[in-house]
């Protein structure tokens, strides 16, 4: 009862009661893996890295089979900047379940963040496979076609994201950038136009065609 009501405060963002809760659960109980996954996403909320990584740590040592635990251990390593551990992380958590969108998602930006273009292609499209009208995974996976100069890709991929929210400048900024490197420099002005109605700021550079 302590941990169901830590979670209901937490998702009431009572982060103060929900810690006390947790806390409780966890004295009554220190066994018990999902007690410290829930305080853990408590921390994680508040910025506190260090107290989230570690009861995750305390998590995954009691259950070894939470995929919740470990990707976001995954994602708090990738806040610290150890990348190669959150990948890990990330991947195992994947292995356990094979379907949740926030996991793809967080390992396909940690692969840009090391230039594993290709990976973070994968991980976007698999995203979009389960959110397709997500149009903030269609952006991140256009971006991820043009890092590997897939720039004709990205444009196809970009309509889509403007064709679900089309009051998004930076869509329209970033279809842009691809229309202008495959020299239509009519086509990325109206878009630049667009993406500056839509409150972007754009260098004036970005009207000049590429010679």
């Amino acid at each position: 009862s302590w941990g169901g009501r830590g979670v209901y405060y937490r998702l009431e963002k009572k982060y103060s009661k929900a810690l006390q809760d947790l806390n409780q659960a966890i004295q009554l109980n220190p066994n018990e893996a999902m007690f410290y996954s829930n305080r853990g996403n408590i921390y994680f909320d508040l910025g506190q890295d260090d107290n989230a990584l570690n009861d995750y740590n305390n998590c995954i040592r009691l259950d070894s089979t939470d995929e919740t635990a470990f990707a976001n251990r995954g994602a708090i390593y990738g806040r610290k900047g150890r990348l190669s551990d959150a990948i890990s992380d990330l991947s195992y958590s994947i292995s356990l379940n094979p379907k949740e969108v926030n996991t793809y998602m967080n390992r396909g930006i940690i692969f840009n963040q090391l230039n594993q273009r290709v990976q973070a292609k994968s991980d976007f499209k698999k995203c979009v496979e389960f959110e397709p009208n997500n149009h903030a995974i269609w952006n991140a996976l256009a971006v991820a076609h043009q890092h590997l100069g897939e720039f004709d890709s990205s444009i196809v991929v970009l309509n889509k994201a403007i064709e679900i929210e089309q009051n998004e400048g930076v869509y329209f900024f970033n279809r842009g950038i691809s229309y202008r490197l495959i020299g239509d420099q009519g086509s990325a002005n109206a878009d630049f136009d667009q993406a500056k109605n839509l409150g972007v700021q754009v260098d004036p550079g970005y009207y000049q065609a590429i010679n």
